[in-house]
């Protein structure tokens, strides 16, 4: 658990890898949105991924963002 309240799971860590392979592939900027439940409540997570590379994509840049929601 981090000072700000996120927990990374192994879950949220999957999520966020599918996000950036489906960005990659589309070669296109993605944003999506999920809830995951944490001992200390509900997490809602937001991802942002942009697709870089010269000509084909050979990396993705995630941006994730992250605030509890009431239980």
């Amino acid at each position: 658990v981090f000072e700000g309240g996120a927990e990374i799971s192994a879950l949220l860590s999957q999520w966020i890898l599918t996000v950036a392979r489906d960005t990659a592939l589309q070669s296109a900027p993605c944003r999506a949105a999920s809830n995951f439940d944490a001992a200390g409540g509900r997490l809602n997570y937001e991802v942002v991924a942009l697709p870089f590379g010269a000509g084909a994509v050979d990396h993705v840049l995630c941006n994730v963002e992250f605030a509890r929601t009431a239980t």
